[in-house]
């Protein structure tokens, strides 16, 4: 028998780059070296973005990573959510190549004076960091009853744009979430959540969407995917939505056939809309599908990401009201 604490989402808020700019734009003069293997010039990638990433401009902003969180955590605590002493573990959830401040969640804690809380920094899982983070917090709650609410803070800010282009799967805008896990008061009950993770990919340079590697992260994510399924006892005809990075589609497209899942759940709303904001689209994502009006009480939402160094991540959740 599965006992299941209650924890969930109490808040949820993103910030997306205030410029759309152009694909076009933003690798015009990039030289084809930086480009993914099979594209001959910088014209054959635009068009890839357009036809199969459904995507003609990312967001970008000017102001720095530091600021885009400020503006997130002042709101939060301007809406009386919980007061700064309430808050015990600060998580900041991002890989490095994606931010300029060094030791972020240290700042924040500071700037903030939310002095009874700890820090850590979770990375490495590239699309997967907040859910990274998500179940670390849920197995921090989970397991020590001084901890009632942990916040998780990430940002992305890309500086040099050829940076921006992630093989065949993505382009990268320019953005910052927040997330409020708690014991209580929460909107959304955090089910379950499983990660498991696969070594061998250690080096990124490495790796390539077209060869065996693809197969093997379809093959790690799908076990992943039924393993949790199974261990919470939820049905594929439970599953209400589903929640994806913004990415290419294509690729999540087969794990819900193989799943015997509807692809008409998936929540797609925000793909080819601001880029892809790696680990942040979750939250992204899910605020905006609670917001949608898609949704009931009760219903059970899927999210799966899969990040490129080996990290598989599934998270299930029950909406339980709309904020």
């Amino acid at each position: 028998m599965v006992i299941i604490l209650d924890i969930g989402i109490k808040y949820l808020d993103y910030f997306i780059g205030e410029k759309s700019e152009s694909i076009h734009n933003l690798i015009e003069g990039i030289d084809t070296y930086r480009l993914p293997n099979n594209f001959k010039s910088v014209e054959e990638y635009e068009k890839f973005c357009t036809q199969e990433l459904n995507l003609t401009h990312v967001s970008t902003t000017m102001k720095k990573d530091i600021e885009m969180i400020e503006i997130l955590v002042e709101s939060m605590f301007a809406q009386n959510i919980i007061l700064s002493d309430e808050i015990d573990v600060i998580i900041f959830a991002q890989d490095c190549l994606n931010y300029q401040t060094e030791n972020i969640a240290q700042y924040i804690q500071y700037k903030f004076k939310i002095k009874n809380s700890f820090t850590l920094n979770v990375c490495g899982n590239y699309c997967s960091n907040v859910e990274t983070a998500l179940t670390v917090g849920y197995s921090l709650l989970y397991s020590n009853i001084s901890f009632n609410n942990i916040l998780i803070i990430s940002v992305q800010k890309i500086i040099e744009h050829y940076q921006r282009i992630i093989k065949r799967v993505a382009f990268l805008g320019d953005g910052a979430g927040i997330m409020l896990l708690s014991k209580k008061d929460f909107y959304v009950k955090v089910i379950g959540t499983k990660q498991i993770t696969d070594g061998r990919f250690y080096d990124t340079s490495h790796i390539s969407i077209s060869n065996n590697d693809t197969l093997i992260h379809y093959k790690n994510s799908i076990h992943n995917i039924k393993s949790t399924l199974n261990y919470y006892s939820i049905d594929n005809n439970k599953i209400s939505s589903v929640i994806i990075p913004n990415t290419n589609k294509n690729l999540y497209k087969l794990y819900l056939d193989q799943l015997n899942i509807d692809n008409k759940l998936l929540f797609s709303d925000n793909i080819g809309k601001y880029g892809h904001i790696t680990c942040i689209d979750f939250i992204i994502n899910l605020k905006d599908n609670l917001e949608s009006k898609k949704l009931n009480l009760s219903d059970i939402i899927l999210s799966f990401s899969v990040g490129w160094a080996g990290s598989y991540q599934t998270t299930l959740l029950e909406v339980c009201s709309f904020g």
